[in-house]
């Protein structure tokens, strides 16, 4: 997948675009990690260091990561992922889990 044009963030801190969104759920699905009848139950900015927005000047790179959280709804399992709409990878992924028991799926 290819990366988002991020130069349109003006802070760090700034709310996802529209396209964020879709850019980030489309790197999910190219990832593999969400099934057919998988949905985002969650999309969100992750939020940089505070050290990082703190240094951050105007007209500086703005780096841009989402978490998202995944639902299979024919299974029941659920998974946490981190994308770089930077880089267009995913750059954190959990396994597969069962909220009900907690119990990690294969």
């Amino acid at each position: 997948m290819t990366a988002v044009a991020t130069g349109t963030a003006t802070h760090p801190l700034a709310r996802l675009t529209a396209e964020e969104v879709t850019a980030a759920t489309g790197i999910v699905r190219a990832a593999g990690l969400c099934a057919d009848s998988g949905t985002s139950v969650y999309v969100a900015l992750e939020e940089p260091h505070k050290a990082q927005v703190l240094a951050w000047q105007p007209g500086d790179a703005v780096e841009r990561r989402v978490r998202a959280l995944l639902l299979d709804r024919a299974t029941g399992a659920g998974r946490d992922v981190t994308v770089s709409l930077t880089t267009g990878a995913v750059v954190r992924g959990s396994r597969s889990f069962r909220p009900a028991d907690q119990r990690e799926l294969s």
